[in-house]
């Protein structure tokens, strides 16, 4: 599995399913879409609901514990791993 994280000074991140950074809208129409919808699906089963998309986008807010961010990387840590098993 390949996967990028992009990252601004801002509380909007996102992981895109790509070998290579997307640097513009034509790279992203290469992402692994099912590799977005399996994440997705990890993430909802898993507590953590996000707006479904082909992209895996998430915003952060004072609401948000460390813990709920915890959660969310927990879930991709387990999605990693089995998806290597």
């Amino acid at each position: 599995m390949s996967c990028r994280s992009t990252s601004s000074p801002s509380q909007r991140e996102a992981v895109t399913y790509r070998e290579r950074r997307v640097r513009n809208y034509r790279d992203y129409l290469e992402t692994d879409k099912q590799l977005a919808y399996l994440s997705w699906l990890y993430q909802c089963n898993r507590g953590v609901i996000m707006a479904p998309g082909a992209e895996e986008n998430w915003t952060l807010s004072v609401q948000h514990s460390v813990e709920d961010v915890q959660r969310y990387v927990d879930n991709f840590a387990e999605m990693a791993r089995d998806l290597r098993a």
